[in-house]
């Protein structure tokens, strides 16, 4: 038998010693590794997958700000209702009515489907890009009602499309969407659009069926409280107490059994890994009055090379938004203004009229007839199609008579009746106008809603002194009711010329509005909550503070804020040059 020295026993000791902690070191290290390896992954998975929601974001908004009808419109989720997926927006058919399961579905990637094509208010191509999640799972999307085309509405067979402008920010014709963070804090609860990465299937979800529904695909969250959040159902607007609601929660795999946030997981399993991005109003509008200012700036200076300088500015405050000569600031000039007799017996219509018609109440005939025009004696009228008069030869004699640029007078007696103007015109892009105006009372006539593309003639020395060139989307939309132009004539004085923060020397500029501050904090510039009424052919009001936000833009004079101006709770103001 060999003995081992004491010395050589401590010796070994120490060897073994140190084989053991390399050995715990090496299983530790693999151990990190290995924990390292599936953190990197889930990162890696993390990061496409939003990069993916982003890329999806980014291409609504500019499939919405681009539509070439309706900026601000979206296009309709590719949804199961319609009997499976096939990466198309589901329109609907024109003989059935909207339903709010329309606006839950895939995210749309290739052309629509049938019933959006030949529609003036559709766009027929999807986002054409194929937007996956870190799975491969396509990606799901929810709009709200009021960014949709509705196919069936008042009878009209191209159904209508909303009004989009600064107004639906604060008075939408539905609510907005609530998005909660994992504690079910609202994060935003003026939501548009939410965009959903599904991920893979979770042990409650089954998606081996050809057309899964929705809840096979995103998911809910149970509160403490009891509270349930979803992420695949629908805001009904028959339900007007019912908010549609998201919710950004964690990934199951970052969630211990024991969070008190969420319902006791022995009761309520948490089943979730939905990521979502989400589009707010605020963000879509703001890219919608970046491209209605750059529309108005191409016209605006159109207008100044053609006729060698800017047009009059609409008074502020003026319904019609027609120009007035003099007047170097105010609303854009878009509309002609409304025909008004000023008497019984003359009126100047400013509309290219096609036909004229004046109808007496009693029983009187006109005897003659000359030029363009003809009588009817039941009831007693006449009717002029262009130049010339119809005459009343017996006493009282009484003439009828238009000009070709729309002057219309009678003369004689000032007669008891009504009169009827019909004109027509044509849009830059073809588009067929029309419309009658009538007497409000003996010698008051009004036309209104008579397009933005029919020349007239006003006080204004220019020959054409409107923006007559704008997109008809533009003035369809009231986009002319929120922007403030200014601008000084060609031949103005270098000291005349408008200033944008430093920068100075400026012709032209705009300032685009967003809605109405009516809740604290106020704007600076009115220092209580703005009213301009209801910014339709109404009363708008005539006070710079009820549009621009701050003390340096609604002073009046010639000085406004800088371009990079931030917007902020209490203002909405961004400025625009026009020239140079």
């Amino acid at each position: 038998m060999r003995f081992i020295s004491g010395h050589a026993w401590q010796k070994q000791k120490g060897f073994a010693l140190i084989l053991i902690a390399f050995i715990l070191g090496l299983g530790a290290s693999v151990y990190l590794l290995k924990t390292y390896s599936a953190d990197a992954i889930k990162a890696k998975q993390d990061a496409k997958t939003y990069q993916a929601l982003k890329g999806a974001k980014v291409a609504l908004i500019a499939w919405a700000v681009n539509h070439p009808n309706t900026p601000g419109l979206m296009p309709y989720p590719d949804r199961s209702t319609d009997g499976n997926y096939d990466d198309g927006s589901d329109c609907y058919a024109s003989n059935i009515n909207f339903s709010p399961t329309f606006t839950i579905g895939r995210l749309p990637l290739l052309n629509s489907d049938p019933n959006c094509i030949n529609d003036k208010n559709s766009v027929t191509t999807g986002l054409a890009e194929d937007l996956r999640d870190a799975s491969g799972e396509r990606l799901w999307y929810e709009v709200s009602q009021n960014l949709l085309h509705d196919y069936k509405n008042n009878g009209d067979p191209d159904g209508t499309s909303p009004l989009i402008n600064p107004s639906i920010i604060n008075n939408p014709n539905y609510k907005w969407f609530v998005v909660r963070d994992r504690n079910g804090n609202v994060i935003s609860d003026r939501v548009a659009a939410v965009v959903i990465a599904p991920g893979a299937p979770l042990p409650n979800q089954d998606r081996s069926s050809s057309n899964p529904p929705a809840n096979q695909y995103l998911d809910k969250i149970y509160m403490a409280n009891g509270t349930a959040y979803t992420n695949y159902t629908y805001y009904d607007s028959a339900l007007p107490l019912v908010l549609q609601e998201f919710i950004i929660g964690d990934d199951m795999r970052n969630v211990s059994k024991t969070d008190p946030s969420y319902k006791n997981q022995a009761i309520e399993s948490y089943y979730f890994n939905d990521k979502l991005i989400y589009i707010t109003i605020d963000e879509l509008m703001a890219a919608l009055q970046e491209r209605a200012a750059q529309e108005a700036k191409l016209q605006l200076n159109n207008h100044r090379s053609v006729n060698g300088d800017y047009p009059q500015a609409a008074l502020l405050g003026d319904a019609h938004n027609a120009c007035t000569e003099g007047n170097l600031k105010g609303f854009l000039p878009v509309n002609p203004a409304s025909a008004n007799c000023s008497s019984a017996t003359s009126c100047l219509v400013n509309l290219p009229m096609t036909k004229v018609t004046f109808t007496l109440t009693g029983s009187e005939i006109y005897g003659s007839t000359t030029g363009a025009c003809y009588r009817k004696n039941i009831p007693a009228s006449c009717t002029c199609s262009g130049a010339g008069s119809c005459k009343r030869a017996s006493s009282p004699a009484r003439t009828f008579s238009c000009a070709e640029n729309g002057v219309c007078s009678s003369t004689g007696t000032s007669p008891e009746g009504t009169f009827k103007f019909e004109y027509a015109a044509k849009a830059p892009d073809g588009t067929a106008l029309s419309g009658a105006c009538s007497t409000l009372s003996q010698g008051v006539v009004q036309c209104t809603d008579v397009g933005s593309f029919v020349s007239h003639t006003n006080n204004c020395v220019q020959a054409k002194p409107e923006l007559t060139s704008l997109p008809r989307w533009f003035t369809d939309n009231n986009w002319q009711n929120y922007f403030y132009y200014a601008f000084v004539p060609t031949s103005g004085a270098p000291s005349s010329n408008l200033q944008a923060g430093t920068k100075t020397g400026l012709n032209a500029l705009l300032i685009g509005f967003g809605d109405v501050i009516t809740k604290e904090p106020f704007a600076v510039s009115k220092g209580a909550a703005q009213s301009r009424l209801s910014l339709s052919p109404s009363n708008p009001s005539p006070n710079l503070n009820d549009y621009l936000d701050s003390n340096e833009n609604a002073n009046g004079d010639l000085v406004f804020d800088a371009t990079n101006r931030q917007k902020s709770n209490n203002y909405n103001d961004k400025t625009y040059i026009v020239s140079p």
